[in-house]
């Protein structure tokens, strides 16, 4: 039915009782109500079922009216005249669940971050090949996800420009360069350039590298424009010397 016949004192710390106030208590009501319904089916499948454990997962309410998130296995042992009951052994995960909780809230937000960065956002492994891309990479790039994921990274640059940017990032790598910045042209599948300004910066797990992140920006406007300008300032200078001769 439900009513604790004997608690060890991790029980009693943990829902902040004394032994002699949760012996002879209901366990059922301490259960938070929107898990009593797969706690009720789990319990009385461990009924059915003696000898066999049966895992749980359940809120169970402090003295204080917060909740601690509960893992338990269950085996019934009401046959054993020195038991009569049945054991549950439980561990209290709360901390870990908040955890994995503040982890997945953080991975929502860097997803909807580089979702909707206008910047390309991509990580590559220690070999170059592309790992994880955003998708104005996708957009700017004119290949999908599938087709870049996998691909080195530096196919993707000019032919011209590729020894020059597979210097830096291997000097970076070798050096332990934490950022670098590079101006590079790439080719998109359809064959249009595109100039990048990149920063890339390398990933390390336990003191050790596994790879690399980078943010490349769309900088082919403006190069256009400082062409245009200095085309402009060019012919600026040679009318003032057209100028002076006259």
């Amino acid at each position: 039915e439900g009513t604790v016949l004997y608690a060890n004192p991790a029980t009693a710390r943990m829902l902040g009782l004394s032994i002699s106030e949760i012996v002879g208590s209901n366990l059922f009501r301490r259960v938070h109500e929107d898990d009593m319904l797969t706690f009720r089916r789990n319990f009385t499948t461990a009924v059915e079922r003696p000898g066999v454990p049966v895992e749980n997962a359940f809120r169970l309410r402090r003295t204080d009216g917060t909740w601690r998130h509960i893992e338990s296995i269950g085996v019934n042992r009401l046959a054993d005249p020195s038991i009569r009951g049945i054991i549950i052994n439980y561990r209290d995960v709360t901390e870990s669940k908040r955890a994995d909780e503040a982890l997945r809230e953080g991975e929502a937000r860097y997803r909807r971050l580089t979702e909707q960065a206008t910047d390309i956002i991509y990580n590559c492994d220690l070999d170059g090949l592309f790992t994880f891309v955003n998708p104005t990479a996708t957009r700017l790039m004119k290949y999908t996800e599938q087709e870049l994921l996998g691909r080195q990274f530096l196919s993707l640059i000019r032919s011209d420009y590729r020894q020059r940017a597979a210097e830096v990032y291997e000097r970076q790598r070798r050096e332990g360069i934490r950022s670098t910045y590079l101006e590079f042209p790439a080719v998109a599948k359809d064959g249009s350039e595109v100039w990048f300004g990149q920063s890339m910066q390398i990933v390390g797990g336990h003191g050790q590298p596994v790879g690399v992140q980078a943010i490349a920006r769309d900088i082919t406007a403006r190069l256009a424009l400082e062409e245009q300008l200095r085309q402009a300032q060019k012919m600026e200078a040679i009318g003032r010397l057209a100028g002076g001769v006259a």
